[in-house]
């Protein structure tokens, strides 16, 4: 039986995919896509070969060859898209980076000033201090002259009398027992004081800055002669000169008050003035 060429090849080509069909049936395995459509078209260029040699024409239909053609066409559209993409979302992400990088250079700039600001501030500060030190320094040196030269100075001293008596009604006699040398202060006393209590003491600091008063310190004087409570009655105006008036009294003793030749308790007010020679 002869075949024409078409017949022949139309044979051979389902002997092959009965074959195919087998070879799958017996792996459970799909056959390689790519081999088949390269036989495919070894196929298809054997029958078109044929068929010419036979005076036959066979023209492939135009929505194969479109569909051949598009594939190709499509996986090149969605390549050249999925590089848009990429080169858009890399150039917007330079653009960030660009911006990022102008704002870490503006605040590195800024802190490149702040510092150079606060390391002017900070050596204006310590000259400053070294400045401050030196003055410091020298009004010590003269503080410590003025003491020197202040405690090498005299004071004068006033002595008030009671208000209760006058100097024309006074006793001369009565006004040398009563009175008693004190150096910076002067008191006046019904009870007398014995012999060696201590001076009242102008405060240095009250003597620098050339503060003057009259403290009046009221006691009371216990029958052994000794101070027993002591206040400050009338205040100079200056803790300085009411501490040292207080200070100076409250060590003091006294020849008591006799009463029928017995010693009886006394309360006295004893004024003290703070004056400074040179004023």
């Amino acid at each position: 039986m002869n075949l024409s060429p078409i017949a022949t090849a139309t044979v051979f080509s389902c002997a092959v995919h009965i074959g195919a069909l087998a070879v799958f049936a017996h792996t459970n395995r799909p056959p390689e896509l790519t081999k088949e459509i390269v036989f495919s078209s070894t196929l298809q260029a054997t029958l078109i070969q044929e068929t010419q040699d036979a005076g036959e024409t066979i023209e492939p239909s135009v929505a194969a060859i479109e569909t051949v053609e598009t594939k190709p066409m499509d996986k090149a559209s969605k390549l050249n898209k999925h590089v848009d993409e990429l080169i858009t979302t890399t150039t917007q992400e330079r653009d960030q980076l660009k911006i990022a990088t102008k704002a870490l250079q503006t605040s590195l700039a800024r802190a490149a000033r702040d510092n150079q600001s606060l390391a002017k501030s900070r050596v204006e500060l310590r000259t400053q201090n070294r400045l401050l030190k030196q003055q410091l320094t020298q009004l010590t040196a003269i503080n410590q002259e003025l003491d020197q030269v202040i405690s090498k100075q005299p004071t004068r001293t006033e002595i008030p009398r009671p208000e209760s008596q006058t100097a024309s009604t006074l006793p001369t006699q009565q006004a040398s027992r009563n009175l008693l040398d004190t150096g910076n202060a002067a008191v006046d006393y019904k009870p007398r004081p014995v012999a060696g209590n201590p001076k009242p003491h102008y405060p240095l600091l009250a003597r620098n800055q050339g503060i003057e008063g009259r403290v009046v310190v009221n006691v009371l004087i216990s029958v052994q002669g000794t101070v027993k409570t002591i206040g400050v009655g009338q205040s100079s105006g200056s803790r300085l000169l009411d501490r040292a008036a207080v200070q100076a009294v409250k060590k003091w003793r006294f020849h008591p008050v006799l009463h029928n030749g017995k010693a009886i308790p006394s309360s006295e007010s004893v004024p003290i003035v703070f004056k400074l020679t040179n004023s």
